[in-house]
């Protein structure tokens, strides 16, 4: 009994040791993971984005870094750019908060008044009285709907919402506004002899240095089912207004596209209906 209480007694010593230790080890520990856990929590939640993550249809933006490098018009394909323009359209059709950006956005960078400022007094008059003249719609427009100030907050609106926006200039001295989707390769075919659909650029046909040398016009189809070409437009007669980046990139990119997918979740939430608990 003497020997049994004895070996109790030096195990119940040996336990107290350990749990002393562990017990003075524990604030070196917790001090550490103090320290680790905020990098860790970062590290998991920094947003890694590669490519247009904004076409994918999937709720998991985490992925491996990607290793291929190519040209910005490769890596945003003309499929996922009509998925693009038609995600960036319902943003803005359907959330206040992105069409009041943009509408304020118009504000500042498409509201002006054309003033002439030569020595000539009576002659800056009437240059603004000529401009004036020129700049109302059925002088400046061809669909005789827009006259050049709303002409150009359009442009400027395509071009914040899909990238791009083409201006064709006629003969008749009078203009017509292309939106930048229908300058593209023709998913239901009809190119004419001597355009090869394989050597289009989005619909761009290049030169041997790299410059535009004419575009492919096409009209939607019925339904949204396609695009029908329509003709090709000389580069000189075309000119486009659009958001480049890259420098072998041909068709526009919308500055704000990388938060459409974010900017329609948020505006989800922030809208719903809460009710204040009792």
């Amino acid at each position: 009994m003497d020997s049994d209480d004895g070996h109790q007694g030096t195990a119940a010593g040996a336990g107290r040791t350990e749990t002393d230790a562990a017990t003075s080890a524990a604030p070196e520990e917790v001090k550490m993971s103090r320290l680790t856990k905020p990098l860790a929590w970062m590290r998991d939640r920094l947003p890694v984005r590669f490519g247009y993550d904004a076409v994918d249809d999937t709720s998991k933006r985490r992925r491996t870094p990607r290793v291929t490098v190519m040209s910005e018009d490769q890596q945003l394909t003309e499929s996922k750019r009509r998925s693009l323009i038609a995600t960036t359209r319902d943003v803005r059709r359907n959330y206040a908060i992105a069409a009041w950006m943009i509408r304020k956005h118009l504000d500042y960078v498409s509201t002006f008044s054309f003033q002439a400022r030569t020595e000539d007094e009576a002659f800056n008059r009437r240059l603004e009285e000529l401009m004036e003249w020129r700049a109302r719609r059925q002088n400046f427009d061809v669909a005789l709907r827009h006259g050049r100030r709303r002409f150009i907050r359009l442009a400027e609106a395509c071009r914040t919402i899909d990238g791009d926006f083409f201006v064709l200039k006629l003969s008749s001295g009078k203009v017509q506004g292309i939106e930048g989707d229908r300058i593209r390769t023709p998913t239901l075919g009809g190119l004419p002899e001597g355009v090869d659909a394989d050597k289009l650029t989005h619909g761009v046909q290049l030169a041997p240095g790299g410059a535009a040398r004419a575009y492919c016009l096409c009209d939607r189809a019925k339904y949204g089912s396609g695009f029908q070409f329509k003709r090709m437009v000389p580069a000189r007669h075309l000119v486009q207004h659009g958001y480049l980046i890259g420098w072998t990139r041909f068709v526009g990119f919308r500055p704000w596209r990388q938060r459409s997918t974010h900017s329609r979740t948020r505006t989800r939430i922030s809208t719903m209906p809460w009710r204040r608990p009792r």
